[in-house]
């Protein structure tokens, strides 16, 4: 089930993307879309928009679940996907960690999977533009 009701708006911190995972993950949902809060809009698609606040704890918690489910290239990838502010490299790297978290195989070798070859894909991409 998808969250097409809603859509997350974050600070732009790496710590705010986690807790929007966070969010996600509570919420039992993903939701429409991640925006960042200077360039969030009302989407007009979405009825509400749910200002989801920087929790380091929590931020922490996902980070280290993250640690224990995925290779360090993987997690690297995240990162340097995240470093370039892109809304799209945003909403693919929530949907990525939501499913991490929830699925009981081993994403990070799957390479079959759609968001995990687009996630290395856009961090090679932004390493170079970066």
């Amino acid at each position: 089930m998808t969250g097409f009701d809603e859509f997350y708006v974050i600070d732009g911190s790496f710590v705010g993307l986690l807790s929007a995972v966070y969010e996600a993950l509570w919420r039992g949902r993903l939701p429409m879309g991640v925006h960042r809060a200077a360039s969030a809009q009302t989407d007009l698609f979405a009825a509400e928009g749910v200002r989801v606040a920087s929790d380091r704890e929590r931020a922490v918690r996902i980070w280290r679940r993250l640690q224990s489910r995925l290779a360090r290239p993987v997690l690297q990838a995240v990162l340097t996907a995240h470093e370039c502010g892109c809304a799209v490299a945003d909403n693919l790297i929530v949907r990525f960690l939501f499913r991490v978290i929830n699925t009981p195989a081993d994403l990070s070798t799957d390479f079959s999977d759609p968001d995990l070859a687009d996630l290395l894909r856009y961090s090679r991409i932004a390493s170079l533009a970066c």
